[in-house]
Parts: structure tokens; sequence; C-alpha cells
């Protein structure tokens, strides 16, 4: 996501390392509003989200919990099409 911030608007590369000396969840919150993010390019795990599928089909609940920023948490959670509880990092 740096990688990609820095490729989108080099200008903010700076502000981002700066984020970065209040904490990961501040750098994280500042990487995901710098740089763009398209959840189909994730590499899925198939075996798993046909899983994770056939248990919704159950009745389960389903949820996604990571340490990446909510925005992208909810990216993903949008494209897969799963999920029933979204929890990502807030940004502090």
């Amino acid at each position: 996501g740096f990688i990609a911030a820095c490729k989108t608007a080099p200008a903010r590369s700076t502000q981002l390392v700066r984020a970065l000396r209040d904490g990961k969840a501040s750098f994280k919150r500042e990487v995901a509003g710098a740089a763009l993010f398209d959840p189909s390019l994730l590499p899925y795990n198939d075996e798993l989200i046909a899983y994770l599928e056939e248990q919704k089909r159950l009745g389960r609940r389903i949820g996604l919990f990571t340490a990446a920023h909510q925005s992208l948490a909810d990216a993903v959670a949008e494209h897969l099409g799963l999920f029933d509880d979204v929890r990502g990092s807030d940004g502090t």
C-alpha cells in the first residue's frame, strides 16, 4: 500500500512517513487514504472461500477481522459478499 501510495501521490510520501511516527494504526490510516486498492487483485485461497460460502449457506454467521484499515476490510467484504461482520483498524 505504501509503494502504491507513493506512486499515486509522490508528494504525499513525506506525510506517510511522518504518520508512521504516530504508530502503525495512524500509518495504515494514511496509506489507506492515499493508495488505490482493488480487492479483486488479492490472492484469495479458493478452498477457504468455498468453505466459507458453504458455512454461510448452512446459516452460520461469518466475520472478517483484520489488522488492515477498516476501509480495506470493507472493500474486501464487499468484493466477496460473504461477511456478516467486518472489523478492521480504525486508525487509533
